[in-house]
C-alpha cells in the first residue's frame, strides 16, 4: 500500500447514505465517488502486491478518473507508474493533478522524479526547487532537488543544500548514508566517502559497501588523472 492515510470505506459510505437522507444529492454523489476511488485505489494496491500490473493500472487509472478532485488516487497512479517504468503515463496522471493545484508540493515532487528518471535534470531542478520552497520541512523533496542539481554539476546549489539537509537531520547516520549515496551516483566520490564514512562509523553497516565503491571511484579517478 501507498504511504498515505487510511480512509474508512464504512465512514465513506455512512455519509453518503446521510447526505441521501438529506436530499444533498450532489454531496452524495461526491461522496460516493470518493468511495469508489478508493475501493478501486485498494485493488490497486491488491493487483500491485499480487504482481498483476495490467490490472493494477487499470484499476488505479479507474480510480483516479471516479473522483477527480480528489487528489489520493492520482499520487497513488503516479507512484505505481514509478515504480514500475510507466514514466509517460506518471506524468499525466501527476500533470492532471497540478493542473487543479498547481502548487501541491508532493505532486511536484513526483513529477521532478519523473523528469529525473527521464533525464530532464534541468526541468526537474525548477519543479524540485518550487515544491521545496513549499515544504521546506520535506527532507525527501530537498535530497530530489540536490540530486537534481548535483547530476548536473551544480556545485553552488547542490552542496549548500546538502550540507542544509545534513545539519537539519541531526547528522543522522541514515541521513549520512542517503546523502552519500547521492554524491555517489552523481559522481562526487571524495564527498561520498566523508558521509558514508561518518554512516559507518556511526553503526550503520549497510553504509560498507558504498563506501568501498566510493573509495574505489577516488582512487581510480587519481590514476587515471594525468601527470
Amino acid at each position: 500500500a501507498q504511504d498515505r492515510p487510511a480512509v474508512s470505506v464504512e465512514l465513506l459510505l455512512k455519509k453518503a447514505k446521510i447526505s441521501i437522507a438529506e436530499n444533498e444529492l450532489e454531496r452524495a454523489e461526491s461522496e460516493l465517488r470518493q468511495l469508489l476511488g478508493v475501493v478501486l485505489e485498494d485493488l490497486g494496491d491488491s493487483y500491485s502486491v499480487l504482481g498483476d500490473k495490467e490490472l493494477a493500472l487499470k484499476a488505479y487509472r479507474e480510480a483516479s478518473q471516479a473522483s477527480i478532485i480528489n487528489d489520493r488516487p492520482l499520487l497513488a497512479l503516479t507512484r505505481f507508474c514509478i515504480r514500475n517504468g510507466y514514466y509517460d503515463l506518471g506524468k499525466d496522471a501527476v500533470e492532471k493533478l497540478l493542473a487543479i493545484n498547481p502548487i501541491h508540493p508532493i505532486g511536484r515532487y513526483l513529477l521532478g522524479n519523473l523528469q529525473i528518471l527521464t533525464g530532464e535534470f534541468e526541468q526537474a531542478s525548477h519543479v524540485l526547487k518550487d515544491a521545496y520552497l513549499a515544504a521546506p520541512e520535506n527532507s525527501d523533496i530537498g535530497l530530489a532537488l540536490a540530486y537534481s542539481y548535483l547530476v548536473r554539476k551544480d556545485l553552488k546549489n547542490g552542496l549548500p543544500l546538502i550540507e542544509k539537509l545534513y545539519s537539519g537531520d541531526s547528522s543522522s547516520p541514515e541521513m549520512s548514508l542517503v546523502i552519500g549515496r547521492i554524491l555517489l551516483e552523481t559522481g562526487h566520490f571524495s564527498k561520498a566517502v566523508e558521509y558514508l564514512e561518518s554512516a559507518r562509523n556511526s553503526g550503520l553497516n549497510s553504509a560498507g559497501k558504498y563506501l568501498e565503491r566510493a573509495v574505489a571511484a577516488v582512487s581510480y579517478t587519481h590514476l587515471t588523472l594525468p601527470t
